[in-house]
């Protein structure tokens, strides 16, 4: 998906604009970031590395709008992944608003353990 019509699609979805454009910001930092042969060797390295480098970028920004929009981004592919299989496998397209706050569901009941 391009950025712009990343950006148009979460607007879309009912989130604003700033969240839109953070959220393509992560995405891009996402793409950009090189895999290192530690992410293969050590679960969770790529994700810890992907975090930080976003945090770094939206420095700015208070905790809870990064958290909102780490989640966001990691609820992008598959958003992306359902739509475009238009129910091939079973997969269901699901609205990103829905699959958003599913996540969030799910990050608030870990970090309550």
């Amino acid at each position: 998906m391009k950025y712009t019509e990343l950006f148009k699609t979460i607007q879309k979805e009912g989130f604003d604009e700033e969240t839109a454009l953070l959220t393509t910001i992560a995405q891009a930092i996402h793409l950009e970031l090189k895999v290192e042969e530690e992410d293969v060797t050590i679960p969770g390295r790529f994700l810890e590395r992907m975090e930080e480098s976003i945090r770094n970028v939206l420095w700015e920004e208070d905790q809870e709008k990064i958290e909102e929009i780490l989640v966001l981004e990691s609820t992008l592919h598959t958003f992306d992944m359902c739509r475009n299989l238009k129910g091939f496998g079973g997969c269901v397209e699901r609205s990103l608003k829905s699959l958003f706050h599913e996540a969030l569901e799910k990050e608030s009941k870990i970090k309550e353990k």
